[in-house]
C-alpha cells in the first residue's frame, strides 16, 4: 500500500462567497499536484463508514497511472491509499462505490493484463485486489464508473465500449462470478455507455452518450438478467443529446440528467418520467449564458437538485432545481474550475467535489460548497426487508438515543461516530428514517424502501 500523507500540498484558501448568500462559500481544499494525484477526471466521490470520502485521479501517484485516495472532511488530511501500476489497471474514472460488506469497488479505463481495463476491490485501508481483467469483444472494454450495488446484493456494471466496441452490461456476484448480461447494439441500445443506477423499480437504468436510433445517445431500462425493458433515444432536436453522466431518481420518483450537447447552446436538464419513460428539458444552458451540462445531479438534504456546469465561455456555474420552484443559478465560480463530474453531499451537509484541472499546479483541486445546509443521514443501501440490517452513515452518532422507520421504533447497534446498524422493524413502511441524538435529530435525505 502506497500510504501518503499529504498535507505539505494541501493549500486550503476560502474563495470569494456568491453573490446570493453570504453562506455560499466555495473552498479549495487540496490541489493535485501530479505526485499525490492528477487529474480527477469524472472522479465522483463516496463517503466511507468512517466519514472520509475516497475518490480516484486518472493520472499522478507513484507510476502516473492514477490513484486511489482517501480525504477526511474534518480536517482535510489526505492520503493516496493505491497507486496504479498498469499492471493492476491504470487511469480509473468515475470513482468509487461504497458495498455493504465496506469495500469500495471501481474500474480503471485501461491496464490490466489485456490493458483493456480492470474491476477492482480497494478496502479503507488500501488492500487492493483485481477481480477481473476485461477481455475485450463480447466480455467488454474500456469500463468508465464503479458498478453499483443492487438489491440482491451483486455488483452490476457496464463497460463503455470505446473503439468501436460495443458496450457490455456485467455483473459481479458475491461469490466472485462475472457474468456478462447483455452486449449493445449501437443502433438500437447505443454505444459508449457511461453509468447505471437501480430505480425504485428493481430495474437497471443504464446512460450511453451516443449511438439509438437517433444517434444522439440512449437510455436504456433492464431487468437484473439483462432483459430490455425499454429504451429512450435523445432526439437531437428539441432536447438534449449526448448524455454523459449517469442518471438519479428524485424523490418524486422521476430521473433526472444531464447532455452535454443540445438545447439552445451546451446541453440541458433533462426529466425522464417514470411512468411513461418520456423525456422533458426542464433547464436549458442558455439560462446561464455557454456553459457545459456534463457533469450530473445530486438530490441534497432539502429536497432540491444540485448541480455545476464544466466550464467553458460561460465560466463554471453552482445552480439547483427545486422539484415545486424551478431552477436558481447561484453564481460562477470565483476561479477557474473545470468540474467534470457532480457534487456529492457529506452527511456534514457540505457538498464536495472535483475540478479536472486548474488549481495551484494545474493538475486539479477537491473543493466544498457550504451552501448552509443541516447535517442528515444516509444508506448504504437504501432498501430491505423486514429484519434485515440496515447500514446508516452520518455525523455525530454516538449517543443515538433511538431510529425510527417512517414513525417505527428500532432496534439499533452504535458502530462508531459516523456509521450505525439498525434493524428494520416488524411494521416499518416505505419512509424516512429518523436518528435521535444527544446533539438532535438527523433525518435521511431518502427514503428507505421496506420491500417483502
Amino acid at each position: 500500500m502506497n500510504q501518503i500523507a499529504s498535507s505539505f500540498s494541501v493549500f486550503v484558501f476560502v474563495l470569494l462567497a456568491f453573490q446570493t448568500s453570504p453562506a455560499q462559500v466555495i473552498t479549495d481544499i487540496l490541489n493535485f499536484n501530479g505526485t499525490n494525484g492528477a487529474e480527477p477526471f469524472y472522479g465522483n466521490l463516496a463517503q466511507g463508514r468512517d466519514g472520509k470520502l475516497y475518490g480516484t485521479t486518472y493520472l499522478g501517484g507513484a507510476n502516473q497511472d492514477g490513484t486511489v485516495y482517501r480525504l477526511n472532511p474534518a480536517n482535510n488530511f489526505y492520503s493516496i491509499l493505491h497507486s496504479f501500476d498498469g499492471t493492476d489497471g491504470s487511469n480509473p474514472g468515475a470513482g468509487l462505490t461504497l458495498a455493504s460488506d465496506g469495500n469500495f469497488y471501481g474500474t480503471t479505463e485501461g491496464g490490466g493484463s489485456n490493458q483493456l481495463g480492470v474491476l477492482y476491490k480497494i478496502n479503507p485501508n488500501g488492500t487492493y485486489t483485481v477481480l477481473h481483467n476485461f477481455e475485450g469483444g463480447s466480455d467488454g472494454s474500456y469500463p468508465f464508473g464503479p458498478p453499483i450495488e443492487a438489491s440482491d446484493g451483486n455488483l452490476y456494471g457496464v463497460t463503455s465500449g470505446f473503439n468501436s466496441e460495443a458496450p457490455t452490461l456485467y455483473q459481479y456476484t458475491r461469490s466472485g462470478v462475472y457474468n456478462v448480461l447483455f452486449n449493445f447494439d449501437s443502433a438500437t441500445t447505443g454505444s459508449i455507455a457511461y453509468g447505471l443506477i437501480q430505480g425504485s423499480d428493481n430495474l437497471l437504468y443504464v446512460t450511453s452518450e451516443m449511438g439509438g436510433p437517433n444517434k444522439c445517445g440512449t437510455i436504456t431500462k433492464f431487468t437484473l438478467t439483462g432483459t430490455v425493458r425499454a429504451v429512450h433515444s435523445f432526439n437531437c432536436k428539441n432536447g438534449g443529446k449526448f448524455p454523459y453522466a449517469t442518471l438519479i431518481q428524485a424523490t418524486d420518483g422521476n430521473y433526472y440528467g444531464t447532455t452535454q450537447a443540445g438545447g439552445s447552446y451546451q446541453g440541458v436538464v433533462y426529466r425522464i418520467n417514470a411512468s411513461n419513460f418520456g423525456e422533458n428539458v426542464i433547464v436549458d444552458s442558455s439560462a446561464d449564458g455557454a456553459w457545459e451540462a456534463i457533469p450530473g445531479l445530486v438530490q441534497a438534504s432539502d429536497g432540491n437538485l444540485y448541480g455545476v456546469t464544466f466550464g467553458g465561455q460561460g465560466g463554471t456555474h453552482l445552480y439547483n432545481w427545486s422539484l415545486t420552484a424551478g431552477y436558481t443559478d447561484l453564481g460562477a465560480f470565483p476561479i477557474s474550475a473545470e468540474a467534470s463530474q457532480g457534487l456529492v453531499q457529506n452527511t456534514n451537509g457540505v457538498f464536495y467535489g472535483t475540478s479536472e484541472i486548474y488549481g495551484l499546479d494545474n493538475f486539479g483541486y477537491i473543493y466544498s460548497a457550504d451552501l448552509g445546509l443541516s447535517p442528515f443521514i444516509t444508506f448504504v443501501r437504501a432498501q430491505g426487508k423486514v429484519g434485515s440490517v440496515a447500514q446508516i452513515l452520518g455525523n455525530g452518532l454516538t449517543g443515538t438515543a433511538s431510529v425510527t422507520f417512517n414513525g417505527i421504533p428500532a432496534t439499533f447497534t452504535v458502530v462508531s461516530d459516523t456509521y450505525l446498524t439498525a434493524t428494520v422493524p416488524t411494521g416499518a413502511t416505505s419512509g424516512p428514517v429518523v436518528v435521535s441524538t444527544s446533539t438532535g435529530t438527523l433525518t435521511s435525505n431518502k427514503n428507505f424502501k421496506v420491500t417483502q
